[in-house]
């Protein structure tokens, strides 16, 4: 049988683990390091997805010079602590293996500082299943996530016809629609139905179950 896809990109963080705890401390520590106001729980939940940088600048109004240093006491806890306050969401290591044994090539296309990630598909014990990682270095806040999907999708070497993006954020549908690949939705990260149903996403899946469904179908089961 015909794989679906030759080639599977993946979001971090809300799509191959539950990341949220790590992230949510590390932004606590470093708005009380800087004397900044606690944030809602709503809009807290808002800050996983898009680069911590522009989610600083919008929730306290700084220049960018403050940005930076919020973001630098964020690594300062996150590099030691946060990093590893992780769990990845049950059945995506077998996903994982079974793409891998069909032949799909898989990467890793994120927001997430490319050394945190590696780190943390360390300690999940998945990174052997990368074919590719991309996210920005510490140094170059700037990329989209278009521009980190794009050369992904370039260094796994699949046809964008026959490649998917899954994430659970509208970043990663809005940066698969820009390169004209598939954007997989997922419900079970920090997205919503309605965010990604928004960003057009091709298809939304409610779970790991689902996704492997979608992806390989039942005869890898």
């Amino acid at each position: 049988m015909k794989n679906k896809f030759d080639g599977v990109l993946f979001d971090f963080d809300g799509t191959i683990a539950n990341t949220s705890k790590g992230i949510y401390n590390g932004f606590d520590y470093a708005r009380r390091e800087m004397g900044f106001r606690e944030l809602t729980a709503e809009e807290l939940s808002t800050v996983i997805g898009p680069p911590l940088f522009g989610s600083f600048k919008d929730f306290y109004g700084v220049e960018d010079a403050v940005a930076h240093e919020l973001v630098a006491k964020y690594r300062e806890y996150y590099s030691v602590k946060g990093i590893y306050e992780i769990e990845i969401y049950d059945g995506m290591e077998k996903l994982f293996a079974d793409l891998k044994s069909a032949g799909v090539k898989i990467g890793v296309a994120t927001a997430k500082p490319q050394n945190f990630t590696e780190k943390a598909l360390i300690k999940l014990d998945v990174l052997k299943y990368m074919d590719t990682l991309v996210g920005p270095d510490f140094n170059n806040i700037s990329d989209s996530k278009v521009d980190i999907i794009n050369k992904a999708l370039h260094n796994i070497g699949t046809s964008p016809d026959r490649t998917c993006m899954v994430g659970d954020k509208r970043y990663d549908i809005e940066g698969a629609k820009s390169i004209k690949i598939t954007g997989v939705g997922v419900l079970y990260g920090f997205g919503s139905r309605e965010e990604l149903e928004n960003a057009q996403a091709d298809y939304i899946v409610s779970d790991v179950k689902s996704l492997y469904e979608f992806l390989l179908g039942d005869s890898h089961k």
